[in-house]
């Protein structure tokens, strides 16, 4: 039988590790103690899937007394803040990275140097317009499930390439957790992370194969690169899987 208490606290901990909600203030134990971080990331998708409804309720609500633009925007808005960033982050460390270093090293220490360059700020402009346009375009009725269920496989697909690739990053990185995944993490992740999906139909596994091919090409380029993946390749890897997603569902249910 699973021991529940510890689940609460792999949950909590995942929370604290991934967003800015502050679920600590609110307890009497600290959920980061015995162990619970190590398999925390076994709730990351779950964590995308409550990303993914706030971002949705505030555009609802928005939406019902300002227009669909500024609905959306808000709810990216939120999204960023929610996460602190922490995905768009990596996206803008792995765009200066691959895009100005030459060699492993380089890249490696371009990745951790907290100054944006050029290929950063353009990568955040690029995808952010992307995810804009492609939610935009999507039917009010379905954006909510859209939203959601982006939230959620983009997560379970950035962690994906942990099963191909060696994990890089440090000990005090929030993504050094993942690599301790077992069977019974890749189960809750997975199913977490797909069960969004069944609710947008067989529409939605269309975009399942197109981001496998992007998490091939992905796997391909940064083993390639520099040997295996960071932290700031898998946020990287996670805007990328969400963007093509809404783009993918922008096809099919285009208001």
């Amino acid at each position: 039988m699973p021991d529940w208490n510890l689940e609460k606290k792999r949950f909590l901990s995942s929370i604290i590790f991934y967003t800015r909600i502050p679920v600590s203030l609110f307890l009497q134990a600290d959920p980061m103690e015995k162990g619970a971080p190590q398999q925390s990331s076994r709730y990351f998708p779950l964590i995308g899937i409550l990303v993914g409804l706030v971002c949705s309720l505030a555009f609802l609500a928005a939406n019902e007394i300002l227009n669909k633009e500024i609905s959306i925007i808000l709810g990216l808005a939120l999204g960023v803040w929610i996460t602190g960033a922490l995905h768009e982050d990596g996206l803008a460390d792995s765009a200066d990275g691959f895009g100005a270093g030459w060699d492993p090293e380089q890249i490696r220490v371009i990745m951790k140097d907290s100054r944006i360059g050029v290929y950063g700020v353009l990568s955040l402009l690029f995808v952010m317009f992307i995810k804009f346009e492609a939610l935009l375009s999507i039917k009010v009725e379905q954006l909510p499930l859209v939203w959601i269920a982006g939230h959620a496989f983009s997560r379970l697909a950035s962690i994906g390439l942990l099963l191909p690739l060696n994990y890089l990053g440090g000990s005090n990185n929030k993504s050094s957790s993942m690599v301790q995944l077992d069977f019974q993490d890749w189960l809750v992740a997975g199913i977490s992370g797909i069960l969004p999906l069944v609710f947008l139909g067989i529409e939605a596994f269309s975009a399942v194969a197109a981001i496998l091919i992007l998490g091939g090409v992905l796997t391909r380029f940064f083993g390639k690169r520099i040997g295996g993946v960071t932290g700031d390749c898998l946020g990287a890897s996670q805007q990328l899987s969400e963007t093509l997603f809404y783009l993918i569902m922008a096809i099919y249910f285009h208001s």
